[in-house]
């Protein structure tokens, strides 16, 4: 599990001079759970990463760190030359285009690095329908961002 996205919560939360208690009463969760994600011990759900998000004023995104293998899945989908920030600005915007098990998937994949097996028992779905859900997923992506990227709605570099 990557500790990346523990660190990026701890650094946003002491910015904020927010304890672990603190955040846990705005999130309205327990402070051992803050301190399960801090630790890498667990990921926090969509619904979480959402509210820490709005409280700490970042995109959802921006709470995460990549794991470069997963990364490349998505990565392509980016077109060449667009600025990183606004591809995460776009990707938070296609989330929004999803249905709460596509963007839950989503998450699971490219937020918290889970392999499809896993995924897969989560949603109580075969492997296979997962990789496949993801490859559709991705394909959206692609569309979304060539459209995005050809009508000037990006800060190209």
């Amino acid at each position: 599990m990557s500790t990346g996205v523990g660190d990026r919560i701890k650094e946003l939360r002491t910015k904020a001079n927010l304890t672990q208690n603190e955040l846990a009463e705005k999130l309205y969760i327990s402070r051992k759970l803050v301190c399960s994600w801090e630790l890498g011990r667990r990921n926090p759900s969509l619904d979480n990463l959402r509210r820490m998000a709005e409280l700490f004023d970042v995109d959802v995104y921006e709470l995460v760190c990549m794991d470069s293998s997963v990364a490349d899945e998505i990565g392509v989908c980016i077109p060449p030359g667009m600025d990183s920030g606004e591809a995460v600005r776009l990707v938070n915007d296609f989330l929004r285009t999803l249905d709460d098990e596509d963007c839950a998937l989503f998450v699971m994949r490219y937020f918290n690095f889970r392999p499809t097996k896993e995924i897969s028992g989560v949603l109580g779905k075969r492997d296979g329908t997962v990789r496949n859900k993801l490859v559709k997923i991705r394909q959206k992506l692609c569309v979304f961002l060539k459209e995005k990227n050809e009508n000037g709605q990006t800060g190209l570099i």
